[in-house]
């Protein structure tokens, strides 16, 4: 069949509300931040949020299966929430994986640990079922005109990168099987993290030492680097002092043309 252009040119469709992923280390004003989002309904799984926020929370989650149905009932009942979000995906790992061994193999084999099924299967089922969540996520973008935010924890591994040397990053503190799919979603995943500078002391004998210095102001970092895992299709600038109190009214102006939509 010949490829006709008036027939098959669209234009582009107007760009939904954006999926984005906060991570850093406890305390860093990860739940915070998600609270400054527009209109949010906040799924804690796992999580205690600070006394002094306010938001509405659909009540405790004791399973995966609990929060896809919140997500179904955000996307079929009326309502005026313009975000959701979920804290936290760290603590959302092991409902999944007690999903997973609930669900049991595609032959219906159910185990008792994500460890038990052959040759690491049950992180593959793992992936699986969490497309279920981004796939429900998506469909609230698309047709409820929602912002999803997800906060996580991180942690530090060692990178092995080809034809380099070996050093440490922060990356989410989630399964690799899980945190990669999230992150190919993700509009924007970003690193909450306090600037640390390291000074050289002399101690004497030839020997020093480093010394840790800051530590007090945090940022918002976008981009990826040998050190840390981060993205946005938004133009921010790789960097982004965080204070408190004023995280979303640092990211709006550049997150402002897909969070448009939720205005209307």
């Amino acid at each position: 069949m010949a490829f006709t252009l008036s027939e098959r040119i669209q234009k582009n469709p107007k760009s939904s509300p954006p999926m984005l992923l906060f991570y850093g280390e406890g305390g860093s004003g990860k739940t915070s931040l998600l609270s400054q989002f527009q209109n949010p309904i906040v799924t804690l799984v796992n999580e205690t949020a600070p006394h002094d926020l306010d938001f509405d929370t659909p009540g405790p989650i004791s399973s995966f299966e609990d929060i896809l149905q919140v997500g179904t009932a955000l996307y079929e009942q009326p309502h005026d929430y313009k975000t959701w979000g979920i804290d936290s995906l760290t603590g959302l790992q092991p409902l999944l994986f007690d999903e997973v061994c609930r669900r049991g193999d595609d032959k219906g084999q159910v185990f008792k640990s994500i460890e038990g099924f052959p040759y690491g299967r049950g992180y593959q089922y793992a992936e699986r079922v969490l497309h279920e969540l981004i796939e429900c996520c998506h469909a609230l973008r698309r047709d409820r005109g929602m912002t999803i935010v997800f906060i996580g924890h991180s942690k530090i591994v060692r990178f092995d990168e080809p034809g380099s040397s070996s050093y440490d990053r922060f990356e989410l503190d989630l399964h690799a099987r899980l945190s990669a799919p999230l992150f190919r979603a993700c509009d924007g995943v970003f690193l909450i993290k306090r600037s640390v500078t390291l000074r050289r002391e002399d101690i004497g004998f030839n020997n020093s030492r480093n010394i840790a210095e800051g530590g007090n102001a945090l940022f918002i970092y976008s981009e990826g680097r040998p050190g840390h895992i981060a993205k946005n299709r938004f133009n921010l600038p790789a960097q982004i002092r965080f204070d408190r109190g004023k995280g979303y009214e640092a990211l709006a102006p550049y997150l402002y043309p897909n969070l448009a939509t939720t205005e209307e």
